[in-house]
């Protein structure tokens, strides 16, 4: 027989993935919308906000109710607190998202091709998509966490392209000089979607804690002194 604390668990994990789903979706729309200058699924996109917002104020009253009334331990409780952490991130990617999707409104004309291609933004999207599909995809099963280990790998991809983009956006800029605001909006992008991947790496560092109960955050500060 199913325990109550087993039936709020699984719901607890449908809504988590539900959130994710949408925030996945959203990222994928923003990145659409950047592409086409395409003002009402940027305010789409917008408005789908609030439903992420609902969505993250009811996973975090889910774990406290389940803290509260059910004592969970081991396995269970590393999930729960991993479930408010993991929370917080998705609703601060569908943050950028959104933030991207306003860019877009504001502009209301299609940024030039050869900017999106030499700031890499489209490589940006297609690699936040994968971190975050595949992260979501470990989050519904009990796998162990090996397919997570792309993750970080990805994420220094992320990282490379903007660190490039200042000296890419700077010596563009001395030919063409009227294009500034465009750069600058486009650089914006790219610090907005290396903070996605920044996120979606602590998503998975999260799911490495509930699963195999090793705390990979603190073993990187070890690291650095």
């Amino acid at each position: 027989m199913i325990s109550q604390i087993e039936i709020e668990l699984t719901s607890l994990r449908n809504n988590l993935t539900e959130l994710g789903n949408l925030v996945l979706l959203q990222l994928d729309k923003s990145g659409t919308a950047l592409n086409t200058a395409d003002v009402d699924l940027a305010n789409e996109i917008m408005r789908y906000e609030k439903r992420i917002n609902g969505l993250e104020v009811n996973v975090e009253k889910a774990c406290e109710n389940i803290l509260a009334l059910y004592n969970p331990v081991a396995h269970d409780l590393r999930f729960v607190l991993s479930t408010l952490k993991i929370n917080i991130n998705l609703e601060r990617i569908g943050d950028y998202a959104r933030s991207i999707a306003k860019i877009v409104k504001v502009k209301e004309s299609l940024f030039k091709p050869e900017l999106l291609e030499m700031l890499e933004i489209n490589k940006m999207f297609e690699t936040t998509h994968l971190m975050l599909l595949n992260t979501l995809e470990s989050i519904e099963t009990d796998e162990e966490c090996s397919a997570l280990r792309s993750i970080f790998l990805q994420d220094e991809i992320l990282n490379k392209i903007q660190d490039d983009a200042i000296q890419k956006v700077s010596e563009y800029l001395q030919a063409n000089v009227t294009d500034a605001e465009e750069c600058l909006n486009l650089y914006i992008v790219v610090r907005k979607l290396e903070r996605v991947g920044d996120h979606i790496k602590n998503i998975a560092e999260e799911i490495v804690f509930y699963k195999e109960a090793r705390v990979l955050r603190h073993k990187k500060h070890k690291q650095k002194k």
